[in-house]
């Protein structure tokens, strides 16, 4: 195995130690967070989340992944390019927010959630978070990924103390204060990292609109930041739209244990991310079979470890989550997919097929959106035609991806045979 194999996954380890304690973070604050919120008000609670995460991936109008690559190729033009992220963030987050507010009346019943609450999830997720990402998009490409992840772990940090806090009160309407302390904890994550010097965003007066070249290259990229967190995110959004409020709760909270455990493909995709836009990978073609092998390996062993741990993982979230003993196994078919599409998408990105990893993911969304719609007409609103519609959707995605990177290793070998000299 090459060297950069080897530093890969010395990479892989680093970041994992952090994205460990994401996880960490994530699932007590997941297990709490359902101790505080009886199934339908978390039903509520994803389907708007995920709608606010949605319109914050389109937020920096794709300019955090124009960073990191820009600064991957030259690390002097990270200051340049961050001067017209930020303003093009500006715009961004003013447009997605109307998106968003328009999204969440279609998605959710009306009264469902306070319109205060509503607004502090645009606040975090849509107006905060995305000059997070900047300046951890900047820290990637200086291959810093460890420290760009920290960054993005903050919020999940101070969400964290919030359900603690709010359990020990134990208000009567927890639902809208925990978005009170959603927002308040994107905002003292901020602060922290401005502080404490972390944050590598320019002076305000030099900031700028980006001039029409640098938005043709970057709202390419904005697409592809939705195609790909549109696939972990939509499924809650239809959850709360198609399903009974419990059932929606029920499957949120499962579609929410298999996010976190996938979480280690995103940790070799992270470190993979700035060798591949550096395109070392066109010298190793060991680096993407190794990718591959272990996303496979990965997902196959994690969805068998979920199907065993299911009678303790559903014991964790108390007696109103009970189903989630019969939710978790059927969605575990769908994991081995899930790691193969997040590794699939990231590779076609940075190896110069991005409109086709758009492309993949668009079928994925079109696929998942059909098939939920279709299964869940006529029938009683329960979680399972979702759950077939998610991992139709996952497999399909991951299959095409890798056929679409098979071909163009194929073709590529056959270039390289064709000009070497005998």
């Amino acid at each position: 195995m090459s060297l950069a194999v080897g530093s890969l996954a010395r990479a892989t380890i680093r970041t994992s130690g952090i994205l460990a304690l994401r996880l960490l973070l994530v699932a007590s604050t997941l297990i709490l967070l359902t101790r505080l919120l009886d199934p339908a008000d978390f039903g509520v609670f994803a389907g708007i989340t995920a709608l606010s995460v949605m319109a914050g991936s389109m937020a920096t109008m794709g300019t955090h992944l124009v960073v990191m690559r820009n600064v991957a190729a030259d690390t002097s033009s990270g200051a340049r390019t961050m001067e017209y992220a930020a303003g093009a963030t500006l715009v961004g987050a003013a447009l997605m927010s109307i998106i968003y507010a328009s999204a969440v009346a279609w998605v959710v019943p009306s009264g469902a959630l306070p319109l205060f609450a509503i607004a502090a999830l645009a606040i975090a997720d849509v107006v905060l978070h995305p000059f997070l990402q900047l300046t951890s998009g900047r820290l990637l490409g200086t291959g810093s990924v460890a420290r760009s992840q920290v960054l993005l772990i903050l919020p999940l940090a101070f969400r964290l103390l919030a359900v603690i806090a709010l359990l020990g009160f134990a208000p009567q309407a927890p639902l809208g204060l925990y978005c009170l302390f959603y927002a308040g904890a994107s905002l003292a994550a901020l602060a922290v990292c401005w502080m404490s010097g972390g944050t590598t965003l320019p002076s305000l007066r030099s900031w700028r609109l980006p001039s029409i070249p640098e938005w043709k290259d970057a709202l390419g990229y904005a697409c592809l930041n939705l195609t790909a967190t549109a696939p972990g995110e939509l499924d809650k959004a239809l959850s709360a739209r198609l399903l009974a409020a419990d059932a929606a709760g029920i499957y949120s909270t499962a579609s929410r244990i298999t996010g976190a455990i996938v979480s280690p493909i995103t940790a070799l995709m992270l470190s993979a991310l700035p060798r591949l836009f550096s395109m070392q990978v066109t010298r190793d073609r060991h680096l993407v079979p190794a990718v591959f092998a272990a996303s496979l390996f990965y997902g196959i062993t994690a969805a068998g470890a979920l199907y065993l741990a299911t009678p303790h993982l559903a014991g964790l979230f108390g007696p109103d989550y009970a189903s989630l003993e019969f939710t978790l196994p059927l969605l575990a078919i769908a994991v081995p997919g899930m790691t193969l599409r997040l590794s699939g998408a990231s590779t076609l990105m940075a190896t110069g097929r991005p409109i086709a990893r758009a492309c993949i993911e668009g079928v994925g969304l079109s696929v998942m959106a059909l098939v939920a719609i279709l299964a869940t007409t006529g029938l009683a609103p329960h979680a399972w035609p979702l759950i077939y519609a998610v991992t139709a959707s996952e497999w399909s995605m991951a299959i095409l991806a890798w056929l679409t990177i098979a071909g163009r290793c194929r073709r590529g070998q056959a270039t390289t045979r064709q000009t070497t000299p005998d």
